[in-house]
């Protein structure tokens, strides 16, 4: 049975998001106030904002990879590999601060 696109990007972008350390990173942004923000706070919103959005765009990449079915078997294995040690299909959007 095929799993849906859908939860396989969810899978990607869970795996990712954890291995990003985003939930804390947000987390920490967030525990200041707006009002109180300072110029290098801003640069930190702006700079993780970007990092997710990379996060994302990258799990949808290894999800329609992963949907289709259509890598040769090199690169299945290596992404097998990477699996087996980051949890997820390709560690591209993992640039963390």
């Amino acid at each position: 049975m095929d799993i849906p696109f859908s939860e396989i990007y969810l899978e990607e972008l869970r795996c990712q998001f954890f291995n990003n350390d985003i939930q804390n990173r947000v987390k920490n942004i967030f525990e200041v106030p707006a009002e109180l923000w300072s110029e290098e706070h801003t640069a930190k919103y702006n700079r993780l904002d970007q990092h997710i959005t990379a996060i994302m765009l990258s799990s949808e990449k290894n999800a329609q990879i992963r949907n289709k079915g259509t890598m040769n078997g090199a690169l299945i294995l290596l992404q097998q590999k990477q699996s087996s040690h980051t949890g997820c299909s390709s560690g591209e959007a993992t640039n963390g601060e």
